[in-house]
């Protein structure tokens, strides 16, 4: 097996196509020759060498789209010498959009804990002084709510089959980006409690995004929990109103039984927390 990397140029991104470097000529087709590359969930995409540019082969939009692939993201490519009609291609995520515009997965695992810290050491007070009682738990920061999304959705482990692409925040919404040729827009509700109030920006939202933090921030005997539940409603479709609003209300009128995500969510941040 040959196996090389390439930095997407800003060129690749814009047109939807990829070069190799000529020494591996030799392992891939020749000119209008048929090529089929296979991503990492082992999906087939049949491609067409360039009929007079060597090494590139062209219309990869659906495939970069599906990562979300973006300038300066790196491509693994695998060939088998013995098969020169397919290749095996892995991306690799730039770090420079996301520290530019979330904190990253190691900064929100740290930040999770440090409120941790906090509600123990106020209940620890809570236990001795009876006045303790009117000291406030801390509020979950919307940059750990808006940062953790942002990167579920980069990792395509939410709104998977809409592919958003180049999420920013800010512009009107908690995170806004694009779904082919269309903008979008999300709003995020992260919450310990039951109830939310809906303002204008939410029920006009693409999609609200509701984080339950309960098993996160609530703790259960001596510890705390570790798995979120995300809830992805569309509230136009489902004409939600402002106002107050229950999570078991949201499930009802939007006929969801179960959670759009659920895992133990410092494990998902474990797992590569350098990003």
């Amino acid at each position: 097996m040959e196996t090389f990397t390439i930095e997407i140029r800003r060129s690749h991104r814009e047109y939807n196509f990829l070069t190799f470097p000529k020494e591996y000529s030799k392992l891939f087709p020749s000119n209008g020759k048929e090529i089929v590359v296979v991503d990492s969930d082992k999906e087939e995409y049949k491609k067409t060498i360039h009929n007079q540019i060597e090494n590139r082969i062209d219309g990869l939009v659906e495939l970069y789209d599906k990562y979300n692939v973006k300038e300066n993201d790196k491509v693994i490519i695998t060939v088998n010498p013995h098969e020169t009609g397919k290749i095996y291609v892995v991306f690799e995520k730039t770090d420079k959009d996301i520290a530019e515009n979330s904190l990253s997965k190691k900064q929100i695992l740290e930040l999770i804990r440090i409120i941790q810290d906090l509600i123990k050491h106020i209940d620890c007070k809570k236990e001795k002084f009876e006045v303790a009682k009117y000291i406030e738990k801390p509020k979950i920061p919307a940059k750990l709510s808006e940062s953790l999304i942002f990167h579920l959705i980069e990792d395509r482990k939410i709104l998977k089959e809409e592919r958003i692409a180049n999420c920013q925040f800010g512009g009107g919404a908690d995170i806004k980006g694009k779904s082919g040729r269309s903008k979008i827009k999300i709003e995020i509700k992260a919450t310990t409690s039951d109830f939310q109030q809906l303002g204008e920006k939410d029920v006009k939202a693409n999609f609200l995004i509701w984080m339950d933090l309960k098993d996160v921030f609530e703790k259960k005997e001596n510890d705390f929990g570790t798995d979120v539940e995300i809830y992805i409603i569309e509230p136009q479709k489902h004409g939600i109103k402002k106002g107050k609003r229950s999570l078991e209300k949201l499930k009802k009128e939007t006929e969801k039984k179960e959670p759009d995500f659920k895992r133990n969510i410092l494990e998902y941040l474990e797992e590569n927390n350098n990003k």
